[in-house]
């Protein structure tokens, strides 16, 4: 759920898709930070 509605999402709108002229797309482009590994730690930390 997090990655789809975070990162492909994103992905799909139009103003991303003219400034994106690659062939290969990385998703998930916050580094170590990024919303689904934080999403990860917190879950372990709150369990």
């Amino acid at each position: 759920g997090t990655l789809i509605g975070v990162d492909l999402l994103h992905l799909a709108t139009p103003a991303t898709r003219r400034v994106l002229d690659a062939p290969l797309v990385s998703i998930g482009g916050a580094g170590t930070f990024d919303g689904i590994f934080i999403t990860g730690i917190l879950a372990v930390l709150l369990a």
